[in-house]
């Protein structure tokens, strides 16, 4: 196991214990001091708002790009194509009439966007990441 996901399975359950005896102290199911109660309650409040703030942080509300539109997942196909692989289905596509201007319109804009991609300044696979 990874040190983050180890780290974030201890937190969890600090998270989860912290809230069950909050909880349970404060319905009276367990005797805790009013004081030790406080602090428990504060420690509660302050993971769910730290909790809150990280998700809210790492989440683009606002994020303006285009999400694919098209895409044939297996489940919508018939059975019998459930289990062929991606050239028999393209093979099958192109000679149906109705999926043949589908698939010619697709392939132009994948071609488009090789195109996009190879004119970019420096290429697209000459951009190393450091």
């Amino acid at each position: 196991m990874e040190k983050e996901s180890a780290l974030f399975y201890v937190v969890l359950f600090l998270f989860a214990v912290t809230g069950i005896v909050t909880i349970l102290g404060m319905i009276k199911k367990v005797d805790i001091e009013q004081k030790y109660l406080n602090g428990l309650f504060s420690a509660l409040i302050l993971e769910l708002i730290t909790a809150v703030l990280y998700i809210f942080s790492n989440t683009d509300f606002f994020d303006k790009t285009q999400k694919d539109t098209f895409y044939i997942a297996r489940t919508e196909l018939p059975k019998k194509y459930e289990s062929i692989n991606k050239n028999q289905l393209l093979t099958i596509l192109t000679q149906n009439n109705e999926y043949k201007k589908e698939v010619k319109k697709l392939e132009k804009e994948l071609i488009s966007l090789n195109n996009i991609i190879d004119a970019q300044n420096p290429a697209y696979h000459e951009v190393l990441l450091s």
